[in-house]
């Protein structure tokens, strides 16, 4: 697996995200079966992402960085928003995903009979991405969102 699509692993509950919010949300059982797909899919990324680095074997000095998107110039260089994969990255992305991915299945069967079922799970998908995307930041601007994105959603989905 080449490493520079590390970077839609937090795309994928983001999408599930969307898809929930304005298709979904009144089908109940396709909601957390899009959630759950996912994650599933963002653990399989997650799993080839580590599977690269133990074959690879990259220099722990120089993690692989990618940025996708450059927004303030800074003198000779741009603060850009991308990824950082290094060793300990992979790790947290499979505990993130594996964990993530029981937690939602798990869920399912015990909010089935929630009224608010379609909102648990648009808000817990995208509290998966802001997670990732805390495990993926490389720069602390990033990853300050994505802290902050996991804290609006364990206010939304507690309220």
């Amino acid at each position: 697996m080449n490493l520079d699509i590390a970077w839609l692993i937090p795309v994928f509950p983001l999408a599930a995200f969307v898809l929930i919010v304005f298709f979904l949300n009144r089908n109940k059982r396709l909601s957390g079966y899009v959630a759950i797909g996912a994650m599933l899919i963002s653990l399989a990324l997650s799993i080839g992402v580590l599977s690269t680095l133990l074959v690879s074997r990259p220099d722990p000095e120089n993690p692989f960085v990618h940025s996708v998107w450059n927004w303030i110039p800074t003198g000779d260089s741009w603060l850009s928003f991308g990824i950082l994969v290094d060793p300990l990255t992979a790790v947290m992305l499979i505990v993130v995903t594996l964990v993530g991915t029981c937690i939602f299945i798990y869920a399912q069967g015990y909010m089935s009979d929630d009224p608010r079922y379609s909102r648990f799970f648009a808000f817990m998908s995208l509290f998966g991405m802001a997670m990732l995307t805390l495990v993926l930041a490389n720069n602390l601007v990033l990853l300050y969102i994505g802290w902050e994105l996991v804290g609006l959603c364990s206010y939304l989905l507690i309220g």
